[in-house]
Order: C-alpha cells, then structure tokens, then sequence
C-alpha cells in the first residue's frame, strides 16, 4: 500500500510504503516408485520462490508423482490443486493453470521445485 500526501501549505511529503501481508501454505505429497509418499510443507512469504531446494535431499528419480496442494492465507477458500506427473526423460516437468506456474526439475541426482503466483 502506498500513501502519498501532498498539502500544498508545506514541503514535505509522507509515503508509506508496505507490502501486503502474504503468506502461502505449502504441501507437497511426493510418491515415490515404491509406494510409499513423503509430505512437505512449508509455509512461504513471496508470490514466488522455492519449494523444494537441494538442501531437502530428495533424489529426482526416486519420485513418480507429486501432488500439490497450495492456500493463500488472504484468501482461504480458494484451495490449489494440482497433480504432476515426473517424466524421468526430460528431467523437468511444469505445471500451470490461471493462478500458479510450478516448475520441477533436476539439479544433479536431486529434485527441485519452483513457484510463482501468476495474481
């Protein structure tokens, strides 16, 4: 929010620069090729940044389908759903629809995920 007061009896001004209040909840169901699931959450302050970093060792090929699961704290009924399927060939798979653009890929032998709100 930005405020901008000009009185024309004086030389000064006032602006008030703050940022909105942004939280994003996070989670990531990982499946892995052995059936077995591992939960991320994570809870993120920036319309965009990383998810899955190279410090949560996850190994790329290890992990079959990610579901994605993502709630802006502003405006909480309106619930994120995504499922993506890893294809192991191209190491690098996205995902997009009107709100969010999700990148997955490899960075060596582990897997990282990117986000950036598209509102």
């Amino acid at each position: 929010m930005t405020e901008l007061y000009n009185n024309s009896h004086s030389k000064y001004t006032y602006k008030l620069n703050e940022l909105d209040n942004q939280v994003f909840v996070f989670e990531l169901i990982l499946k892995k090729f052995n059936n077995k699931n591992k939960i991320i959450r994570k809870i993120k302050r920036n319309k965009k940044g990383n998810i899955i970093c190279l410090a949560d060792n996850i190994m790329y090929e290890n992990i079959d389908k990610i579901t994605l699961t993502a709630i802006d704290i502003n405006n909480p009924t309106q619930e994120l759903i995504g499922e993506i399927y890893l294809d192991h060939t191209k190491k690098y798979s996205t995902f997009i629809d009107n709100n969010i653009y999700i990148e997955i890929y490899a960075n060596g032998e582990y897997l990282e995920c990117n986000y950036n709100f598209l509102n």
